[in-house]
């Protein structure tokens, strides 16, 4: 494609995991992304801010309900009911989607694949949900997926191997390949319910984009341009099957390599004296390591279990921290941040309401000055909770946000007898994503400047010219010809149901994908 125009199918939301302008500059300066090149000069582009934290379960519920997490209420891979934890899903976000907001107003939308949809609700339309659902998830309407692979054969989530199980039996270029079909798969399904649905918006989000980095690193640039000339195709035939009137593409964060340090934040508490440490797994019953029990298979056993599940500790004599004895600790790196132990709040809550102040403020000093080994900050930013989310949910939060310097560190949980080791060759988050506009209603002389997470539901709603909901933290971006309305939305009553049997095979997929260590 070499010029894209406006058509008049639906408002196309294009959600691209961890995409970002350092890497598609460089595919579009060698030719390797001719769609997204012709969407790019046919309208706005820019960098889209992230949250904090920007790890993939949280950012995409700030974007897809325009709230900050104090509010939504899903603040990373794992939920908490005091020292115990959970896998989170749909049911945990406390906001009303965007495409909930639309069906209010009497649109139908097509939602493919975007993470923290699962459990689905029910809308005048379709989802079938991505990412933190487990491999057969429930979708809406009931049958749906069976339809999906009747109509273009297989379908899946997640990747077909396991990296453990399955390392040195297949090829690196073997496992590409099993990536560029799952960015197929999502491409094809999206057309099939799109045509079926006729939607007045659609989202489908590609997950593998942010994957590859994970297993693989950045390092090697054929692996991401074989990936990402697959989502550029998959981006073509999307506009040429469904001539969408307008099309935003939009990343929940950026990637990047990590050059600092990887940092053992419980080390550090324990060496400040705010961790207490034990080996006796009894005194620790759901909070010892899950991943070697996973992947074993024997994923019967529970709905919560080890606090990090990032081999914490706490069986065959393992040091573990021990959460209920501690004054604060990190509970898993995706939060970005250390909860106190607090009387009231948490079962065996060693800090009373009348020094919580107190011991915030001296963790926070004491944070703000550590320094790596190489004499520079580990934090850009310590700070109060309340800094960075503000709602009902933020006290199911941390209580001290810890934002990596650069985020060019690393943060983990697990007690490695000693606080900094090297970061070696890691690919992670960082917080400049990517943002495009173009179509009708959109004002490609505008900037993009300032453009945030939050602003992508907002900015949807007011393209459709549908009012944006007043609970809403982001803003209608420039580019957007109309300003939009807010206007007050019945208030979320969290009518989603929670799928518990579905829990055990998230885990352990979650647990072979690396993201519980």
């Amino acid at each position: 494609m070499t010029e894209y125009e406006p058509g008049d199918g639906e408002t196309l939301l294009i959600g691209i995991d961890a995409g970002s302008f350092a890497i598609f500059d460089r595919l579009i300066e060698e030719g390797h992304a001719p769609n997204m090149e012709a969407l790019c000069t046919g309208g706005v582009a820019g960098s889209l801010e992230s949250q904090v934290p920007p790890w993939t379960p949280s950012a995409w519920p700030s974007m897809y309900t325009g709230t900050n997490p104090g509010k939504h209420g899903a603040f990373g891979f794992t939920g908490y009911d005091g020292y115990d934890w959970h896998i989170v899903g749909a049911d945990h976000v406390q906001e009303h989607a965007l495409w909930e907001l639309l069906d209010e107003r009497g649109l139908t939308s097509v939602v493919v694949n975007v993470p923290m949809t699962h459990p689905p609700g029910d809308i005048d339309g379709a989802i079938l949900p991505g990412f933190m659902a487990p491999e057969d998830p429930n979708c809406h309407p009931k049958g749906l997926l069976a339809d999906v692979r009747a109509a273009i054969g297989d379908y899946r989530v997640y990747r077909s191997y396991d990296v453990e199980s399955d390392d040195e039996e297949l090829t690196e270029a073997e496992k590409l390949v099993d990536y560029r079909e799952c960015i197929r798969m999502r491409g094809e399904a999206y057309r099939y319910l799109a045509d079926r649905f006729d939607p007045d918006f659609g989202f489908v989000e590609f997950q593998h984009t942010d994957k590859l980095f994970h297993e693989f690193g950045g390092d090697d640039w054929e692996q991401v341009r074989t990936v990402y000339e697959a989502l550029d195709e998959q981006v073509g035939a999307l506009l040429n099957a469904r001539d969408p009137e307008r099309v935003f593409i939009a990343s929940d964060h950026g990637i990047g390599r990590y050059d600092g340090w990887q940092v053992h934040v419980n080390d550090i508490l324990r060496e400040l004296g705010y961790v207490e440490t034990t080996t006796d797994s009894t005194a620790m019953p759901s909070w010892s390591p899950i991943r070697d029990t996973l992947r074993e298979g024997t994923t019967d056993a529970t709905d919560g279990g080890s606090v990090d599940g990032n081999g914490d500790g706490g069986n065959g004599g393992e040091e573990a921290v021990d959460f209920a004895e501690s004054v604060a600790y990190m509970r898993h790196r995706s939060e970005l941040g250390v909860r106190i132990n607090r009387e009231g709040r948490d079962p065996a809550g060693v800090v009373p309401d009348g020094e919580f102040e107190a011991i915030r403020e001296e963790i926070i000093a004491e944070l703000t000055d550590l320094r790596a080994p190489d004499g520079r900050p580990v934090f850009e930013d310590v700070a109060p909770v309340e800094t960075y989310f503000e709602g009902s949910e933020t006290d199911r939060a941390v209580d001290i946000i810890t934002v990596p310097r650069a985020f060019d560190n690393l943060l983990h949980t697990e007690l490695a007898g000693e606080a900094f080791t090297v970061a070696d060759n890691l690919w992670n988050h960082k917080r400049d994503g990517m943002i495009v506009a173009v179509g009708n209603s959109i004002d490609s002389s505008e900037s993009l400047a300032d453009a945030h997470l939050f602003d992508i539901a907002p900015s949807v709603l007011a393209a459709l010219d549908v009012p944006y909901s007043d609970r809403m933290d982001g803003k209608v971006l420039p580019v957007i010809k109309n300003d939009g309305e807010a206007v007050a939305y019945p208030e979320y009553e969290g009518v989603r149901p929670h799928d518990s049997a579905a829990d055990n095979a998230v885990k352990q997929r979650l647990s072979d994908l690396g993201y519980l260590e």
